[in-house]
């Protein structure tokens, strides 16, 4: 079975959402706080890379449309 690119984008979002709670358990049962920069930083980028994809992706479909 095929995935769709939204399974993709919820799979990408969901599983980096949970690397962030893992990172800020891990950064509060140890005191350091630079894991809460860290893990944001890469819930952030995961994030705004799939949110441009699917931008393109959209974008790309209307352009079809149109045409």
């Amino acid at each position: 079975m095929r995935n769709s690119f939204n399974a993709r984008y919820v799979l990408a979002v969901v599983s980096a959402g949970i690397a962030y709670f893992a990172l800020a358990l891990a950064a509060y049962l140890s005191g350091v706080t630079s894991l809460l920069f860290i893990g944001l930083g890469l819930f952030l980028a995961v994030v705004l890379t799939m949110s441009t994809l699917a931008g393109l992706r959209q974008q790309r479909a209307r352009a079809e449309v149109a045409s």
